[in-house]
């Protein structure tokens, strides 16, 4: 296992991509910093803003930087050859884990380099407005979270796909659909159903007649999926940081311990 995890990250350290996404990722935290100081001259935004927009900016955008960064890396170990010889010298749940670890560390790195130019410009430069320091440290932790959710889910992808597209591509729309079904959710469970109003002959918000067990079941996917974890912020509602991390965690720990028996019966021919 050690082993292959050094081969690992001896190819991660020599894997281009990784630098093109971490060049990136620094490169937008520095325009997000540009773009909002207009607004922070008006009193309209903060470095807040700027960390929201490193979470993902309510548009799924670390799982789309995720999805890139892991199926090509995780793709390109299937299409070399050397998957054969990798799996029968060290067994695949070796293989396995040790892709998870070090694409996990690759994508927290490329989230890394964003949030540097967060707390390095944007919050000397702008302070954090209504927000406390505290706050931005609890959402820069819960990002680490969502990026480690987004790592563990793509590699399960790439694993049993073994395709780069296919995890690219996957990753991407699952991303995108969580985040559209987590907006249909968040809407009724805070603001009430929009319903036809007969006396008006318009449409009016009223309460969801959800039952209790549905709004349970809503609550809990808006903080157990990574793509609806990083809309909450877009609402400046109060956010169980605590809770989570914690259902980010659980994403990990399902990927690295039932992945390894899943894929021991996929076929690598």
């Amino acid at each position: 296992m050690l082993r292959l995890l050094r081969a690992d990250l001896y190819r991660a350290v020599r894997f281009k991509p990784f630098y093109i996404l971490l060049a990136c990722n620094a490169a937008l935290a520095v325009a997000v910093v540009c773009y909002n100081y207009d607004f922070y001259r008006k009193g309209l935004a903060d470095a807040f803003d700027v960390l929201w927009a490193g979470l993902g900016g309510g548009a799924s955008f670390l799982g789309i930087l995720s999805a890139i960064l892991i199926g090509l890396f995780v793709g390109s170990d299937f299409s070399g050859g050397a998957r054969g010889k990798l799996v029968v010298a060290c067994g695949r749940a070796a293989f396995y884990l040790s892709k998870l670890a070090v694409g996990s560390l690759l994508c927290v790195l490329v989230y890394l380099s964003f949030h540097l130019f967060t707390f390095a410009l944007a919050g000397p430069w702008y302070g954090w407005g209504g927000h406390t320091l505290r706050e931005a440290l609890l959402s820069f932790a819960m990002g680490i979270g969502i990026v480690l959710a987004y790592a563990a889910i793509h590699t399960s992808i790439a694993m049993f796909t073994r395709s780069t597209v296919a995890t690219v591509l996957a990753g991407i729309l699952l991303a995108l659909l969580v985040l559209a079904a987590s907006s249909m959710l968040y809407s009724p469970l805070q603001n009430g159903c929009i319903e036809f109003d007969p006396a008006t002959g318009g449409m009016a918000e009223v309460e969801c007649g959800w039952p209790e067990w549905v709004r349970a079941l809503a609550r809990f996917f808006l903080y157990w999926a990574p793509s609806a974890q990083s809309s909450l912020f877009g609402h400046g509602d109060p956010i169980p940081y605590a809770l989570c991390m914690a259902l980010s965690a659980s994403w990990v720990l399902l990927s690295a311990v039932v992945g390894p028996l899943f894929f021991r019966k996929v076929s690598l021919k």
